[in-house]
């Protein structure tokens, strides 16, 4: 058997507080003046991903346009994308 190699590569991103984010973390990102509030989704090549919170809608930033991103705490759960999602007025 020939030798075998395998490289592995592993990212660790981190908020401006030093905080590691991993996939699934509640974020608010600052792009062009404007807060973003989204869902980490992870690194797909060269780009930063994260998803909408309320339906899941992928949205890629390359790393050099976000000015600002910090983990938001306090959140433990967040609607499910694929849930019937249901307002105020129908709930009553």
């Amino acid at each position: 058997m020939p030798v075998q190699i395998e490289k592995k590569e592993t990212i660790i991103v981190k908020d401006d507080a030093g905080r590691e984010i991993s996939k699934g973390d509640p974020l608010v990102i600052r792009v062009q003046k404007q807060d973003i509030v989204c869902r980490f989704a992870g690194i797909n090549h060269g780009y930063f991903v994260t998803e909408t919170l309320l339906d899941g809608i992928e949205n890629k930033y390359r790393y050099g346009s976000i000015e600002k991103i910090e983990r938001i705490s306090g959140i433990r759960s967040y609607p499910d994308p694929d849930a019937d999602l249901k307002t105020e007025a129908q709930e009553e």
